[in-house]
């Protein structure tokens, strides 16, 4: 692999890592679906707060700066739309941001974001 940054997402996990050959690896996190579970390789993946995460990449004298991002969004309203569709889990994890929390958590108070 010839590309010196390389995206990713969807993982719960915003994380920058920089990796042989001086590559930059950029995980933006996730939005909308901050925790999950998953087969047919059973693991779990949490991200602790319904916030969406976002990355933004500079350019800078030293190559380049990453930023990792979270805002609050309408989740109590994703959270509804998730009901609707019969989808008990995922109304379960969108507020705490963990798999297998109380759903009456909102996760908010965690993170410090309004």
């Amino acid at each position: 692999m010839r590309e010196r940054i390389i995206f990713c997402g969807h993982s719960q996990v915003p994380r920058t890592v920089r990796v042989s050959g001086g590559r930059l690896v950029v995980d933006s996190g996730s939005v909308g679906l901050p925790a999950y579970t998953d087969e047919p390789y059973p693991h779990v993946m949490e991200a602790g707060g319904p916030h969406a995460r976002y990355a933004i990449l500079s350019r800078s004298s030293c190559g380049y700066d990453v930023e990792h991002a979270q805002v609050s969004y309408p989740w109590e309203q994703a959270r509804a739309a998730t009901l609707r569709n019969r989808r008990e889990d995922r109304a379960r994890w969108i507020g705490p941001g963990r798999a297998g929390a109380d759903p009456a958590s909102s996760g908010c108070g965690e993170t410090g974001l309004p």
